[in-house]
């Protein structure tokens, strides 16, 4: 049997409490702390507005309450922590932490959960621990992926040898902390769409993956679209980094990649790839048909299933042309066009 090796303090709290209870656990030399927070989750969605980072399903069960677990390094019944808690100090004196009994550890987490719920409710509190035993994360996480065709579209990560067929295209897409590795319905149906439809009449002009994340489609669409202009963008910056490495690992050099919105954005597109929810679709309508050459396609995706005729009537009364519109476990994506009549 393993010897385990870190353990799991977990308290049950309230959004206005969670930072207070952070900035403890942090202090006190936890080698790291998550946090389940509906109210930040509905915040990143608004900012966000992206289907691969928060799917709005998923909300409306998460708990109200704040989840927050603590790890630390376990040995012998007891933990390593920092005893005094001037977080600064520690860092510019490299104090060295201590090892104390798990009895003693939780009799200062109620004494400072006490102290904080002086001004804060903290709900719950303390609900207890639980143990992890030592694993090689480094290499068990590979495990849960694999490679993933999607029409002619294979996603492939780089420890797995795989050699793709003639009428393949290949795209070396490691999974990182960016989203949008293809293994989402939204991103899926968009890859699918590339894949199988065949663009005969697409205009001259640049193609735009707005909302890039990991830079799936973009690098898609490079390899489909050869010799085309690609223009990937997307308002997180950390995003755009992402794609832009997994760019270079796939020998792309056509995609343009940059922060911003689609309002930043000069010039008109062939063809608009844009993975977002609904209310951003609609929000952006009038955006779309704009940047859109005549004759231009937009495929939109991230769409939940109950949002889809609010969409399509958007759509159609700004005059775009459905062309296609396919749903995988209730999100639905289209294809439309910009006639070229009155434009």
């Amino acid at each position: 049997m393993q010897d385990i090796q870190s353990i799991i303090f977990q308290i049950r709290s309230t959004h206005e409490a969670a930072f207070a209870i952070e900035n403890y656990f942090i202090a006190s030399g936890a080698s790291g702390v998550t946090t389940i927070d509906k109210a930040e989750f509905v915040q990143t969605l608004q900012e966000q507005a992206s289907p691969d980072l928060i799917i709005e399903d998923f909300l409306d069960n998460l708990d109200p309450e704040v989840i927050i677990e603590a790890y630390f390094p376990y040995r012998n019944d007891q933990i390593q922590i920092y005893r005094e808690f001037n977080l600064m100090e520690k860092i510019a004196q490299d104090i060295e932490k201590d090892w104390i009994t798990i009895k003693e550890f939780e009799k200062m987490l109620g004494e400072s959960l006490d102290r904080i719920a002086e001004f804060l409710n903290i709900g719950q509190g303390y609900l207890g621990y639980k143990f992890i035993e030592e694993q090689d994360w480094a290499e068990n996480w590979k495990k849960f992926y694999n490679t993933l065709t999607i029409g002619k579209i294979v996603i492939n990560p780089s420890w797995i040898d795989y050699h793709p067929k003639s009428d393949e295209i290949l795209l070396n897409l490691d999974p990182g902390s960016a989203f949008g590795t293809g293994e989402h319905a939204s991103t899926a149906l968009v890859l699918k769409y590339l894949s199988d439809y065949k663009f005969a009449d697409l205009p001259e002009g640049p193609i735009l993956d707005l909302g890039t994340g990991s830079g799936v489609l973009a690098i898609a669409a490079s390899k489909i679209f050869e010799g085309r202009e690609i223009v990937a963008v997307d308002i997180d910056t950390h995003s755009v980094n992402v794609a832009i490495e997994n760019a270079k690992h796939n020998a792309v050099h056509n995609v343009i990649f940059r922060t911003g919105e689609l309002s930043d954005l000069e010039g008109k597109y062939s063809l608009i790839l844009a993975n977002l929810i609904a209310k951003l679709h609609i929000n952006l309508a009038d955006d779309y048909f704009t940047k859109l050459l005549p004759g231009g396609y937009i495929i939109i995706s991230g769409i939940i299933e109950k949002y889809v005729r609010e969409v399509k009537a958007k759509f159609a009364q700004k005059g775009f042309a459905l062309i296609l519109e396919s749903s995988e476990n209730d999100w639905s994506a289209l294809i439309y066009q910009k006639q070229t009549r009155g434009s």
